[in-house]
């Protein structure tokens, strides 16, 4: 019986089982938590170390689109789909069946914002079938990231892409979990699952809108600086750091203070131009963080004010 307080101490565990096994010449069966089992596939090299041929390296390009891959048939699945289609102006549909050859793309110049591939048949769950198309649409349109719908197509088409572990990261809704893969040659790559008679009308569509988001975050590193005393030097550094051209165009930055405080150090500065945004807040996993929503401009600033929003909070409770 071993004991853990942290992530590590479990990572520990199941590299130490590992050992175990090897050292004994026989099968050690491991009972624990989630956070065990995330350890499991690199302790005992159950992740794919080679990319298959017909799968490309995971691609980090700021022009490509989400993949949705609709394998449920069920009314709320079509309904979610239904929404999606309504709100999002730029969605590719494209239907396959068994007898399909390859996946004909209008508009090759261009990448659409979402690709939603689904079976023209929907009565007839044919797996081999999706999972061929999504290989073609990875060869040739290097998805930013992947929703499937539907757990029995979830399961066969993750096998065919040779994706063995995920990290969950966050729930969307609590039918709906974004991951990313964790190892092989589509490692870190973002995904959300859901099961196909669940959520709201707007699950599929909010989650396309959280992996466009992704999308702009993570394609850059993005650089956390707290202004600490809005009253002293803190603000100036902040406002003349974010015009380097070497900064601007390597990462994204979230100032974590008072955007007032940031503009008139900006101005004081002699940049008065600097593009200063107020954060949003939004609420993951029962907790408050910042929205990371940038604009095209690379040198903008995002300040999140945490302090302002405490200040809200108790007074709405009193």
């Amino acid at each position: 019986v071993c004991d853990a307080t942290s992530q590590d101490h479990l990572l520990s565990i199941a590299q130490a089982a590992a050992k175990l096994q090897q050292d004994i010449n026989a099968s050690v069966l491991l009972c624990g938590s989630a956070g065990l089992a995330m350890g499991i596939p690199r302790a005992f090299n159950l992740l794919s170390s080679s990319t298959p041929k017909s799968l490309p390296q995971h691609s980090t390009s700021t022009s490509s689109c989400v993949l949705v891959v609709q394998g449920s048939s069920h009314p709320v699945t079509a309904g979610q789909i239904g929404h999606l289609l309504k709100t999002e102006s730029d969605v590719l549909v494209t239907e396959v069946d068994s007898e399909y050859q390859e996946v004909s793309f209008p508009l090759p110049d261009r990448r659409p914002e979402v690709i939603l591939l689904s079976l023209r048949n929907k009565a007839v769950a044919d797996f081999n079938c999706l999972n061929r198309a999504a290989i073609q649409i990875f060869e040739t349109l290097y998805p930013s990231g992947l929703i499937v719908t539907g757990g029995s197509t979830a399961a066969s088409l993750l096998n065919h892409l040779s994706i063995n572990c995920l990290s969950v990261a966050e729930y969307i809704e609590p039918s709906a979990t974004l991951s990313f893969v964790a190892g092989g040659p589509m490692d870190s790559f973002p995904l959300i699952i859901k099961s196909g008679g669940l959520g709201s009308e707007s699950l599929i569509s909010s989650s396309v809108s959280r992996l466009k988001q992704l999308r702009l975050t993570t394609l850059k590193p993005v650089i956390a600086l707290t202004m600490g005393d809005p009253c002293g030097i803190g603000p100036e550094i902040i406002a003349k750091t974010a015009t380097l051209p070497d900064l601007a165009s390597s990462c994204r930055i979230l100032v974590v203070g008072d955007p007032e405080s940031l503009k008139k150090a900006a101005t004081f500065c002699g940049n008065p131009n600097l593009l200063i945004i107020a954060a949003e807040t939004e609420e993951r996993g029962g907790k408050l963080w910042p929205r990371l929503e940038w604009p095209e401009n690379e040198s903008a600033v995002l300040v999140w004010n945490p302090i302002k929003l405490e200040m809200k909070l108790d007074r709405s409770e009193e």
